[in-house]
């Protein structure tokens, strides 16, 4: 077959298009300039194909260049956009699947005094966090974390132990700073508060946290729990890998815990310090004390000791003393003769008795089977007054008028008080008991009138008694919270717990008369003038109302008798009530009149009455 050779030809006036009819089949072979680019069989009639001339290399090269190009450039694009722009939302997406969390403190709400001063901030701390696989072998990182916690390297060494939080006992800021800058990865530093301390106040009424899991065991951290603690944590997170290792390098995330409420207290700060620094003052003894705002029935102060340690519950407290956690306060104790002022009241309200009603005192009184004895030392008190009987405390006379009234109306007199019953003041409390019928019926009445026997009552119930007294005969509710604060500084008032107290007028009716309870603040007047607490008697403070009671106890191995003494001051218009009980032996005279003397002393210097 022959071959045809078609060079350069244009056909129909286009240069760069080839096309030939044949009529028998021949191989076309086109050319561009001397070299061939293609060969075809053609058969006879067909039509030779249309080509374009064919690029050069070069070009090729270029278009696929260009192509490499935009590539490329899109690439830079989607990069840019997930780094960039979209970064932190990826690296959020990401972060909850490679970090290791670390729960570095639990944030709780303040409980506070009635100004907002903390009793749950006891100090300020320094402290790293220490990440030893982040370290590595960084040898001046260890350096400086000795340097200011005294623990060494070797101390890091647990394979367990993601992180040590470690508190810094020698701060020194040159050391410090470069930690603040990230100088050492693995080591973070943060400032934090410490709940409780040494010099805590108000220990019975905040309780505690188990030191093991933090898990509230008492108190108004018990009580509050929901709104102190709503459940969050501060939180360090570490980029880690798959076998939660931490990748040095990578930083760190510190995440703050929302917010939580505070719970306010009607408690004083100032007060509050006054009252423990006296208890304080008489060491290796079992008493306690409340202070109440004798206009609004606020608790303005309350403590008892021994206490414990809130930090460190299970503690031996100083003087080898086992820790406490009964707070005296709201425990339930014979009362003695403190109880005779119901047995006034009682008297008084009956129109028997005035205050010139006349008694003989012989130095005892026998009921029944039992003989109970009055001053027996000097031989009795002879002829006495109701008034002068009350501020010597003779059981000879309040013997008498009981036996005169019977139990039941006395019983009633102290049910109209409070006592028999717990108070609603958010936190734990006994109910005290009262002498029932078959109790008080024969030589019971004698027990009932000097307030032995089954009769028991709490500090906090003294309190609400001579709170009325102090009122008129008008009953104030007790109150221990005054309200709860929302995280933006509001109040929240509709917390079914603060309901009750939350109402400005808290009066729950009349118990006496005005006229009786005059008359009775006048005759406890008496008892620190020429009475039972006469080392109670301070002109400068406005005179003092109280009555004085020296319980005969049994069971106690420690004490055969307590002291009480409750009142308030000044005599005319009070400001305060004060209850003291003292488990101590000595009786009212030696510890609970004393206690409560230096108690209301301070409080007037403090007051600048």
């Amino acid at each position: 077959m022959d071959m045809v050779s078609i060079k350069n030809q244009v056909w129909e006036d286009r240069p760069s298009l080839y096309r030939v009819y044949l009529h028998y089949p021949v191989k076309a072979c086109f050319l561009s300039g001397s070299q061939p680019i293609w060969m075809k069989q053609i058969t006879f009639g067909e039509e030779c194909m249309s080509l374009r001339k064919a690029p050069s290399r070069k070009k090729r090269f270029f278009y696929l260049g260009c192509c490499f190009t935009v590539l490329f450039a899109l690439l830079i694009l989607r990069l840019f956009q997930i780094q960039i722009i979209d970064g932190k939302k990826y690296a959020k997406m990401a972060l909850p699947q490679q970090t290791v969390t670390v729960d570095v403190e639990e944030k709780r709400g303040d409980i506070t005094d009635r100004n907002g001063i903390p009793f749950t901030q006891a100090d300020e701390v320094q402290e790293l966090l220490i990440f030893p696989r982040s370290i590595g072998f960084d040898d001046s990182a260890y350096e400086a974390i000795e340097k200011l916690t005294g623990k060494p390297k070797a101390y890091f060494n647990h394979k367990d132990q993601t992180y040590y939080q470690e508190i810094i006992t020698d701060p020194d800021s040159a050391r410090i700073r470069p930690i603040q800058k990230g100088q050492y990865p693995g080591v973070l530093y943060q400032e934090r508060s410490l709940r409780y301390g040494d010099h805590s106040l108000a220990r019975h009424v905040i309780g505690y946290l188990r030191k093991s899991d933090g898990v509230p065991m008492s108190g108004m951290e018990k009580v509050y729990e929901s709104y102190l603690h709503p459940g969050s944590v501060k939180q360090v997170q570490a980029v880690a890998d798959a076998k939660d290792h931490i990748i040095p390098g990578l930083g760190y995330q510190i995440t703050d815990p929302m917010e939580s409420c505070q719970v306010r207290l009607t408690l004083d700060y100032d007060i509050q310090q006054i009252l423990e620094n006296v208890l304080d003052q008489y060491p290796d003894r079992h008493h306690s004390g409340l202070v109440v705002d004798a206009r609004t029935g606020d608790i303005l102060a309350l403590a008892s000791r021994p206490q414990f340690k809130q930090y460190d519950p299970e503690c031996v407290m100083n003087h080898n003393e086992e820790p406490s956690f009964l707070a005296m306060p709201f425990e339930q104790y014979p009362l003695g003769s403190v109880f005779k002022v119901v047995v006034a009241a009682a008297a008084l309200e009956s129109d028997k008795y005035t205050e010139n009603t006349r008694f003989t005192c012989t130095g005892g009184i026998q009921v029944g089977s039992r003989f109970f004895s009055c001053h027996t030392s000097s031989g009795g008190l002879g002829g006495i007054s109701l008034r002068e009987a009350l501020a010597y405390s003779c059981n000879d006379t309040f013997i008498r008028i009981a036996m005169d009234l019977g139990g039941e109306d006395i019983v009633k007199m102290a049910e109209k008080f409070g006592l028999g019953k717990a108070l609603d003041i958010e936190l734990p409390n006994a109910a005290g008991l009262l002498m029932s019928r078959q109790e008080y019926t024969g030589p019971g009445i004698a027990n009932l009138a000097i307030g032995q026997g089954e009769t028991m009552v709490t500090p906090l119930q003294i309190a609400d008694l001579m709170t009325t007294l102090a009122n008129g005969g008008q009953r104030k509710q007790l109150r221990l919270v005054a309200g709860l604060t929302a995280p933006d500084g509001s109040s929240l008032k509709n917390v079914q717990k603060t309901a009750k107290s939350s109402r400005k007028d808290r009066t729950m009716g009349r118990v006496i008369s005005e006229k009786t309870a005059g008359t009775l603040s006048e005759w406890m007047g008496d008892v620190t003038e020429y009475g039972t607490a006469e080392k109670a008697r301070d002109p400068q403070i406005g005179g003092i109302a109280g009555k004085t009671g020296t319980p005969q106890v049994s069971g106690d191995p420690y004490s055969k008798e307590y002291g009480w003494f409750a009142g308030y001051f000044p005599k005319k218009d009070p400001r305060y009530v004060i209850v003291v009980l003292s488990k101590e032996e000595g009786g009212a005279d030696q510890v609970a009149v004393p206690l409560f003397h230096d108690i209301a002393k301070n409080i007037r210097i403090h007051a600048g009455q």
